[in-house]
């Protein structure tokens, strides 16, 4: 993953969990943009990525993670299906 200096987020690799943050399953083989809306519309900061998970931090200090939540190892209710925000 890769964070640009005005904020925008682009991820790339397996995706399979969801922890691409683009909100499908896909793999990706280039670095592709993750779309605004799925940030909220905010500007990342900073990014941290792991093999089933991603987390994304915002200027304005918001979280969003990404990925594999089948015990809440996200910090979210396991039956949102895996991959949230905010």
């Amino acid at each position: 993953a890769a964070v640009t200096n005005l904020g925008a987020l682009w991820t790339f690799g397996n995706g399979e969990l969801g922890q691409l943050g683009h909100t499908d399953t896909d793999d990706r083989l280039w670095p592709t943009r993750v779309p605004c809306k799925h940030l909220g519309g905010a500007r990342v900061s900073s990014v941290s990525t792991g093999q089933a998970h991603s987390a994304v931090v915002t200027e304005e200090g918001g979280l969003f993670v990404f990925g594999k939540c089948g015990q809440g190892q996200l910090g979210l209710d396991p039956a949102t299906g895996g991959s949230g925000g905010g």
